[in-house]
């Protein structure tokens, strides 16, 4: 049931992420992935077969299919390693726990996070997902 959960949860955040555009990431605007990590030096290999896109993501030089996806270019569902355009730069976000106890809705604590790691790392048992929300400035 939390894995259901987790899937409709991660699959609702990457619906609200920019999605990848090749042009502009050729164009130098900055891309992520599904996590939030900067891929840099984005490169265009339209003559490859299968994974046409390459750049650097911690450190090292990773792959994606033309529209961004990293596993599957037919399926629409993004993964964590999915290209994204980066639009932190523009919002405020913020990343919070959310937890379902035994017979209660889904909750957050309500402490708020300024990265993903920092809310991981502060997540108590019983977290189901941990959510990027977009805050008022």
């Amino acid at each position: 049931m939390f894995n259901n959960i987790r899937i409709f949860i991660d699959t609702y955040i990457y619906k609200l992420m920019k999605k990848f555009s090749l042009e502009k990431a050729l164009a130098g605007e900055q891309v992520v992935n599904g996590k939030g990590e900067l891929v840099t030096n984005i490169a265009y290999f339209p003559n490859a077969n299968n994974e046409k896109i390459a750049g650097v993501l911690k450190g090292q030089i990773s792959t994606w299919f033309e529209c961004g996806n990293y596993l599957n270019p037919i399926r629409s569902v993004a993964t964590d390693e999915s290209l994204f355009m980066d639009d932190s730069l523009i919002k405020n976000y913020k990343w919070v726990n959310i937890y379902k106890p035994e017979g209660c809705h889904i909750i957050s604590t309500g402490r708020i996070f300024d990265t993903k790691e920092k809310a991981t790392e502060q997540a108590m048992n019983g977290c189901i997902a941990t959510v990027k929300i977009e805050v008022p400035e």
